[in-house]
């Protein structure tokens, strides 16, 4: 994703770290930037074992998919919301 070590270590000792920058998704294929963004480890609430990677409170994943929403709403490409499917019996 981008971080650098210190943001990592401070990451790791899941502490909520304010950052700005770049952050690359390798599902997407690019980097996506932010003005001020919190990243921080927080437990699942279904399973407090499981942890997930949180950034402005959003899964890290979900972050990602609403940064590239908005790159391609600025670039002009409509998105289509998706259909649900009927069951035909």
């Amino acid at each position: 994703m981008g971080f650098g070590d210190e943001l990592t270590k401070d990451i790791m000792d899941m502490k909520p770290v304010g950052f700005n920058g770049k952050l690359y998704s390798s599902k997407y294929g690019r980097d996506f930037e932010t003005e001020y963004s919190v990243v921080e480890i927080k437990p699942y609430i279904s399973d407090p074992n499981k942890l997930k990677l949180t950034i402005d409170g959003l899964d890290n994943v979900d972050w990602f998919r609403q940064k590239y929403k908005e790159f391609q709403k600025r670039i002009g490409i409509k998105i289509q919301p998706k259909q649900p499917k009927m069951k035909i019996s």
